[in-house]
């Protein structure tokens, strides 16, 4: 039997050649290799693959280690590694179309299982129809076991359709998600934490490959540096690679904040305006700034509660209207509505679209 471990950038790390229960994936598990998954999206008719390795550098230890276990349990394995990675543009296009087709799924299954739900439903009506309403179990009569069997299936049927109901739900609520992540993932707060972040990566990959390594010490409010021996080999090669791919991403997200930039759905702050009693808008909601931070802002809460924002999702700032401190006061009229009031979550003030079912006896049920 011959199994291929392949890796490319559209695809990620897949293995091919196998399918489930063929005993392939206990040999893999048994060499502490558990992070293989099944998919019936990856190849023609499913693979099992490595997440989270599409558009990333290839995970040669984890490979090379799949590849021993595999041969060493008398599997005949090839290895196909393409490291060129794709342009990051490429890559969110790609990534927006599989979401794309995740959400179509997701909704057409959700609509099979409402569908579903429904004829359970109506079977289960169709059948307590045929008892009149309040007709106890006659027991001893000839229709004792009829009844009952008719009762059964009711309650088989409606329990049924509740699992529908539940399936429906949840294929809906993820086909929402999927739906909105691309709207999300380039939304001005995110791209912006996404840039400090893989900016900070590739600082890390420079001391790298620069011979220094943090030694967990601080000074002056910094952590020191220690030498070490430069990076050579393999090693040095790796970190070559993956600092291209970090400079490939740092410059298409930086585009895409600029972009945010000029359309005007990024608020610039002048920091240095910025006094206590001030007014930040962070996440749709005023908050009035106790202190500033390097990154983040102290918020007043409550008397005696503060809290901490951080300054990249602050969208808007107002002067101080009143008396720094005086939570109330500072808030403009047009947003006091989103800050007054109980806390009440979408989930929980939401109505249920659900039907109630049940809550009192089985109809016919006997003393």
């Amino acid at each position: 039997m011959g199994l291929q471990i392949v890796h490319t950038p559209e695809q990620g790390t897949v293995l091919e050649g196998t399918r489930r229960g063929d005993g392939v994936i206990e040999v893999l598990r048994t060499a502490g290799l558990r992070r293989w998954r099944w998919s019936r999206q990856v190849g023609e008719h499913g693979a099992w693959y490595l997440p989270g390795t599409r558009d990333r550098l290839p995970p040669f230890p984890e490979i090379e280690h799949s590849a021993t276990a595999l041969r060493a349990a008398g599997f005949a394995v090839g290895t196909s590694v393409d490291d060129q990675p794709r342009s990051v543009a490429d890559a969110e296009a790609d990534r927006a179309a599989r979401l794309d087709d995740r959400a179509q799924r997701l909704t057409e299954r959700a609509e099979r299982h409402g569908r579903s739900a429904q004829h359970r439903e109506n079977a289960a009506a169709r059948i307590l129809d045929g008892i009149p309403l309040g007709q106890p179990i006659l027991v001893g009569h000839h229709s004792e076991r009829r009844h009952r069997r008719d009762l059964d299936r009711a309650e088989t049927h409606d329990q049924a359709a509740r699992e529908h109901d539940r399936r429906a739900a949840d294929a809906a609520r993820a086909a929402e998600v999927a739906a909105g992540h691309m709207r999300h993932r380039e939304s001005p707060q995110v791209v912006a934490g996404r840039l400090e972040r893989l900016q900070a990566q590739r600082r890390q990959v420079q001391r790298s490959l620069d011979g220094h390594s943090t030694s967990g010490r601080r000074a002056a409010g910094r952590q020191q540096l220690e030498p070490r021996s430069l990076p050579a080999g393999e090693y040095r090669d790796r970190l070559l690679a993956q600092a291209s791919l970090l400079d490939a991403q740092i410059r298409h997200w930086s585009g895409v904040h600029e972009a945010h930039r000029a359309a005007g759905r990024i608020d610039t702050v002048d920091w240095d305006q910025v006094r206590p009693g001030d007014l930040l808008e962070y996440r749709g909601r005023w908050e009035v700034v106790r202190r500033v931070n390097k990154t983040t802002v102290t918020v007043v809460v409550d008397p005696g509660w503060n809290d901490k924002i951080v300054k990249r999702g602050v969208t808007a700032h107002r002067p101080a209207a009143h008396a720094p401190g005086d939570r109330e006061a500072n808030i403009p009229p047009a947003c006091a509505r989103q800050t007054t009031g109980p806390a009440v979550s979408p989930r929980s003030a939401a109505p249920s679209t659900r039907p109630q079912r049940g809550g009192g006896p089985t109809a016919g049920a006997g003393p």
